[in-house]
């Protein structure tokens, strides 16, 4: 459990770094040409900077796909003894997960659409378009809560198929895959497909491979983990590779206007993420520094998952009000949405997991 707490606490590290340079570029855009903003206008790929932070960006890309494999682990630890799951397990499960989901994300559409409610702003998104918008930010709630409705039928083939349970996620995922691809590589595939494919990070098909990985993983963690150490230098260069690999993709077809960005969906990405989370088992707990912070952290995921949007919205408005021109210094921009997005909420859950506000940190941490 221990394993599975730390692994969550780098996976929410990467999800507010990620979106910390998604913010970065987010921000250039907007402001490019506003009043104090100096030399907006530079085309981002003119600058070594917006490769830099590209890079990172793909290497964060694990983070989704650690927490799915994380929920998955839980399953299997869950169901050591091999009894089959009912759906009171599964109430409990998905009971925690509700509370915050709906605070955070109320919270986020309130404050952003607040201001434009006091200064109305011609052609501003509505109440409807940010309450989408903040949905589009906690994905990995509704995702996941799929993953649990079909977890008896997953832990099931996870025991006694467990080839075949890897076999078929795989298809899926790789089928899921090739439409998010095809649009953006310019081939017509039609309107219903090319729809599907903007909003198919809510449905557990484009996800498909991480959960049951994570169910088999824990079901045979020992075989596995004898495994690994036969093979930890192999395992590395994999990881290595399919970084590099996942880079290169982003590099290549990432250039090229609407054509792709770093995604998650992408096969190379889906070869990362895999190969990140070996090589995370392979590593010992002894090896691993900072265990006990990252452990905490990870405890604390939800929270900071939910609440770093809201803090880098509010950020980016008062830097927008105030010192504009900071955006475009993507080096010094960046650690002060990382060190806000991700130490504020962190701070609060510290704050509220004492004793006396226990009954506060369930409502807004899970």
């Amino acid at each position: 459990m221990k394993t599975m707490s730390i692994l969550r606490g780098l996976a929410v590290i990467a999800v507010v770094l990620g979106h910390a340079i998604y913010w970065v570029d987010l921000g250039q855009m907007q402001l490019a040409g506003a009043s104090g903003a100096g030399w907006a206008s530079t085309h981002p790929l003119q600058s070594p900077t917006y490769h830099l932070l590209k890079m990172i960006y793909v290497l964060t890309l694990f983070d989704v796909p650690a927490f799915l494999f994380a929920s998955g682990l839980f399953i299997a630890y869950a169901n050591i003894g091999g009894k089959d799951i009912h759906l009171s397990n599964i109430g409990k499960w998905i009971k925690p997960l509700i509370p915050p989901f709906v605070i955070w994300v109320t919270a986020h559409t309130l404050i952003s659409w607040f201001p434009i409610l006091l200064f109305p702003q011609e052609g501003a998104a509505g109440l409807l378009p940010r309450l989408l918008g903040a949905l589009n930010l906690a994905y990995y709630i509704p995702l996941v809560v799929q993953f649990y409705l079909l977890a008896p039928w997953i832990s099931r083939l996870a025991q006694k198929h467990w080839q075949c349970l890897l076999f078929g996620a795989a298809v899926i995922q790789v089928t899921s895959s090739i439409i998010w691809y095809l649009p953006r590589l310019g081939i017509p595939v039609g309107n219903t497909i090319e729809n599907f494919s903007r909003v198919s990070i809510f449905f557990f098909g484009a996800w498909a491979i991480y959960f049951p990985l994570g169910v088999v993983w824990g079901t045979y963690l020992n075989k596995i983990k004898t495994w690994l150490d036969r093979n930890r230098k192999s395992v590395i260069i994999l990881a290595v590779i399919a970084a590099v690999l996942a880079i290169i993709e982003m590099e290549t077809l990432g250039r090229f206007p609407d054509l792709l960005d770093p995604s998650q969906f992408s096969l190379t990405t889906i070869f990362y993420s895999v190969s990140f989370i070996a090589f995370f088992f392979s590593v010992s707990e002894r090896e691993l520094s900072c265990k006990h912070q990252l452990g905490d952290i990870g405890l604390k995921s939800l929270g900071i998952y939910l609440a770093h949007p809201l803090v880098f919205l509010t950020v980016y408005r008062v830097i927008k009000f105030t010192i504009p021109g900071m955006v475009f210094y993507s080096l010094a921009y960046l650690p002060v949405l990382f060190i806000t997005g991700f130490g504020l909420p962190y701070a609060l859950g510290v704050f509220l997991s004492k004793k006396s506000k226990k009954y506060i940190y369930r409502y807004l941490f899970g």
